[in-house]
């Protein structure tokens, strides 16, 4: 009889949880004999010896140490060392592993070779398309929305940095999103672009709460996280398909949701066929609007060169402009500049602040949001959004 792997795996697994042979072959379906065979060629008296040691970290990181006799040479995968070790290697990540092999002498068995394995492991922060896809599509379709003509020859663009949904909430949003839908019902407009900068979701990981690079964070709720992100930024996106000629969505990621964003916006593409997304998981991005260029970044990689960065990686968009702008968020503060020619916007955000900020006394910036809008040749408006 041929096994599969996966069987090979389930087996040893059931085999050092304690279970007979008769057990083992109820629960997968086998006959008692095909266990047994199976058993006495590959993991033949597996026994152990003593309770599983198991200390816990607090991301979540486990260390197991478990005794136990084999009389073959086990396999040396990180499934087998998973599964020998009782951890389902579908739900847990393997970061290392060693045994140690003694000689053990009885009566019964003669010379068994005993086995003392230690493996640390983590459990998988993964989550699956479907997932991610129920938390902005469940029982949605392709969404179609009528659209008015323009009447004004005018760019609006909405720049979203640094929101932390997770730290932030839908709640607190709201007053914001009222004004933005204000300004896009006041008046039809050519073109309307939805900046997303960076750092929409608090974190990259949906079962612990961590940045890319794995920087331990304050716990978060991120599948709440999602829904909110998702109905603020749907509640913008309608309106602004509605009330322009073109309606773009354009993402940069962040430090805390790199991955995340980047999923979070091929959801959003996959909603509203009318918006044109461009979502290249990339550190920087630039669009243009008549004889104005703007370039996005999230900031925190290469912030003083990116005025040059912009000549030299766009230099279509650059030398067909007048007005040239760079955008971009993560420090949580507003500054505006004019560095030789190219305005520098740094965006601040309007979440509440988190453990680290409130440590650090970082509760000092205006929790407000900007709106831009652009003629062909330069800035027209500036909208200044408070919360109250």
């Amino acid at each position: 009889m041929k096994w599969t792997d996966n069987e090979k795996h389930q087996i040893a697994q059931l085999v050092t949880m304690g279970l007979s042979d008769s057990e083992i072959a109820e629960r997968m379906g086998k006959t008692h004999a095909a266990v047994k065979h199976y058993r006495q060629r590959h993991i033949t008296d597996i026994k152990i010896e003593d309770s599983k040691e198991v200390t816990t970290e607090a991301d979540g990181t486990q260390t197991a140490t478990i005794l136990m006799r084999l009389k073959h040479d086990p396999d040396k995968s990180p499934r087998t060392m998973l599964a020998l070790t009782g951890y389902d290697p579908d739900k847990f990540d393997l970061i290392s592993s060693q045994y140690k092999v003694y000689e053990q002498h009885s009566t019964e068995d003669g010379t068994v070779p005993q086995y003392s394995i230690t493996v640390k492991v983590r459990p998988k922060d993964d989550i699956s398309v479907s997932e991610l896809t129920s938390v902005i599509n469940h029982g949605v379709k392709q969404k179609y929305l009528k659209r008015t003509p323009a009447t004004l020859k005018h760019m609006l663009v909405v720049p979203l940095y640094d929101l932390h949904f997770g730290i932030n909430s839908y709640d607190n949003m709201k007053p914001f999103l009222e004004k933005i839908q204000a300004i896009i019902y006041s008046h039809s407009l050519q073109k309307i672009v939805i900046e997303l900068g960076g750092d929409l979701l608090h974190s990259d990981y949906l079962r612990t709460t961590k940045t890319v690079k794995g920087t331990q964070l304050d716990h978060v709720d991120s599948r709440q996280a999602w829904e909110d992100a998702a109905n603020f930024v749907k509640s913008i996106i309608e309106p602004a398909i509605k009330n322009s000629d073109v309606a773009e969505l354009r993402a940069i990621g962040g430090n805390h949701d790199f991955d995340m964003q980047w999923a979070f916006v091929e959801m959003i593409r996959a909603r509203y066929p009318q918006l044109s997304v461009f979502n290249p998981g990339s550190y920087r991005q630039a669009f243009t609007y008549g004889n104005v260029s703007i370039m996005m970044a999230h900031g925190d990689t290469a912030k003083a060169k990116l005025s040059q960065l912009f000549a030299n990686e766009y230099p279509t968009e650059w030398s067909n402009s007048i007005w040239r702008e760079t955008h971009w968020g993560h420090f949580h503060t507003e500054t505006v500049k004019d560095d030789g020619g190219t305005i520098q916007r740094q965006f601040g955000t309007p979440k509440p602040a988190d453990g680290y900020e409130i440590k650090n006394g970082y509760t000092m910036n205006q929790h407000v949001l900007k709106v831009l809008e652009y003629d062909v040749n330069g800035l027209s408006v500036e909208y200044t959004l408070k919360g109250k």
